[in-house]
């Protein structure tokens, strides 16, 4: 609260100097009161994340992913600004503990898939291990054959194809269970499969953690790609290897907010359980088409979360990536502010292939040099708000802007980096 004060007293004097038609200092004093600070931020805690140098394994033990989250976590207990943060990547239940209870004097309230009815988080609950006595057995075969060329492969999904190849394991995707999927597809800090049976290896459905400084009045959550088919033992068998869904809480002081994580582009091939889509960009869609359905009707409502979709802006160095997707839900009367930046300003990236966690691929826009190329995955949504926007208020070009940079030794975290966004809700 210090920060934001004194961010505030430092502008002030340039928002008296204005004409004063804009604003005046009693106006001014209305406005700090009603603005509230939207961060989002993909932590990106997958053991398989690491810095060039270790790209030799698919999953290297020499970078621990924890140092990353707690650098962080240390980010987050300073965070003075951010009123509601929506997290992505959050993949395993001992992260998403850490977080949790390490932030809580800064935001004293949670939300996952892995909280109860109520809202709470209790460790003490999560007694299961990702992979189910079903998965085990397939995973002992796979850990019994020769398969760690698969470990070799640019694009992660395709390791599954690898391993019935090598393996002799056929429709492995088909037969495993999504948070098995998942945890093989996250890694392990030791490179084990195996290591996907025990509880220490407990899955967050989805990656997402929203924390808030305000009390969640309301909670659910669902999955965009529910589960569709259980076998004759009851095991629910999977339809994607990442389980994408979002959480959708009524925020006192704030309202409506939606914290998702949209599928991503996983290489040029389109790999993925069940054939209901053709492509990555088909898939992407059809999740934003679940949130127009969902909020076409919500006069007030805010969308955060890494989308996977990129804009197309007229100036700067952003590359586009689905950027129709994104009118989805523009055409219902939803601001970008972290895409809309560009209009004074060159927008910054969010995912930026100068970031030295990003591999570069064989093809595509980070396969090229240029450091100041990337995309803004990384978005803030509203509908019903006034925006604090970077063209006539009193923010200026600060209204939005990055966070999550780099450590305090200078390195990368993540290989996205977050925005935090002001809003008006006055």
């Amino acid at each position: 609260m210090f920060f934001r004060v004194a961010l505030f007293c430092i502008l002030l004097p340039l928002v008296i100097s204005w004409e004063q038609s804009f604003v005046d200092r009693e106006e001014a004093e209305e406005l700090k009161k009603s603005v509230v600070y939207l961060s989002s931020y993909n932590c990106d805690l997958s053991p398989s994340v690491c810095p060039p140098e270790n790209t030799h394994s698919y999953h290297p033990t020499s970078c621990p992913y924890v140092n990353r989250r707690d650098a962080q976590i240390e980010i987050m207990q300073m965070d003075e600004v951010s009123d509601v943060m929506c997290l992505q990547g959050v993949w395993f239940a001992s992260d998403l503990k850490a977080i949790v209870e390490r932030t809580s004097a800064n935001f004293p309230y949670s939300y996952s898939f892995l909280h109860d009815t109520t809202g709470q988080f209790n460790s003490s609950r999560i007694q299961h291990p990702p992979c189910n006595e079903n998965d085990t057995k397939i995973l002992k075969i796979i850990d019994e054959c020769e398969f760690k060329e698969c470990h070799y492969s640019s694009y992660r999904t395709k390791i599954f194809k690898c391993i019935e190849e090598i393996c002799k394991v056929k429709n492995i995707m088909q037969e495993m269970s999504e948070t098995c999927l998942g945890c093989i597809f996250q890694g392990t800090e030791r490179g084990n499969f195996m290591e996907c049976t025990k509880r220490a290896y407990a899955f967050n459905p989805t990656g997402l953690l929203v924390l808030s400084r305000y009390k969640i009045l309301k909670n659910q959550h669902e999955l965009y790609h529910p589960y569709t088919n259980v076998d004759s033992t009851g095991h629910k068998r999977s339809s994607e290897i990442i389980q994408r869904g979002y959480l959708d809480i009524e925020v006192n002081h704030i309202g409506r907010v939606i914290c998702t994580h949209l599928t991503e582009k996983f290489g040029e091939e389109y790999v993925e359980v069940a054939d209901t889509f053709r492509s990555y960009r088909e898939k992407n869609f059809d999740e934003f088409d679940t949130l127009y359905k969902l909020l076409h009707n919500v006069p007030r409502t805010i969308v955060m979360g890494d989308l996977n979709a990129s804009p197309s802006l007229s100036k700067g160095s952003i590359a586009p990536q689905f950027p129709e997707n994104l009118e989805v839900l523009r055409d219902i009367g939803f601001q970008d502010p972290v895409a809309d930046s560009h209009k004074n300003t060159q927008a910054d990236c969010s995912y930026c292939c100068g970031n030295f966690l990003v591999r570069k691929p064989e093809i595509g826009v980070c396969s090229k040099t240029s450091p100041s190329i990337g995309y803004i995955f990384d978005h803030v949504m509203v509908r019903g708000y006034e925006v604090v926007d970077t063209q006539e208020d009193y923010l200026k070009n600060n209204a939005v802007y990055r966070i999550f940079l780099v450590n305090t030794q200078g390195s990368a975290m993540s290989r996205h980096y977050g925005f935090t966004v002001p809003v008006i809700i006055g």
